[in-house]
């Protein structure tokens, strides 16, 4: 291999480790939904400690119009709204990433393979 090859490829890996920043998932399970608290092994999350799709919680969905099936007939509604339950149950497992020494990213819930 050229001496100019070898420069070049140390300049990616170092490059690419310095730009990619990988972090682990971790996996906590939900001991509260309201109030938010998920354990990451013996540590506890709170709502200040996590960034969490708001989907997943409780929360309402406005439409202006929305159009669907019920039965066999279409249906339109105009100006209204969704409410949701949250996707989050006590006892679930969901996929963390710790973003730093105070803060977590919630992903996803999971769960094992049926």
């Amino acid at each position: 291999m050229a001496k100019w090859e070898e420069k070049w490829i140390k300049h990616v890996e170092e490059a690419s480790q310095n730009a990619i920043d990988v972090k682990e998932i971790e996996i906590g399970r939900i001991v509260s939904v309201n109030p938010l608290e998920i354990i990451n092994g013996e540590l506890s999350l709170f709502k200040d400690n996590l960034y969490i799709n708001p989907n997943l919680l409780d929360h309402t969905r406005e439409f202006h119009v929305l159009t669907g099936t019920i039965g066999g007939s279409t249906t339109t509604i105009s100006n209204g709204s969704i409410s949701f339950k949250s996707e989050l149950n006590q006892d679930d497992q969901v996929a963390l990433i710790k973003l730093n020494k105070k803060k977590y990213l919630v992903l996803c819930k999971i769960g094992g393979v049926q």
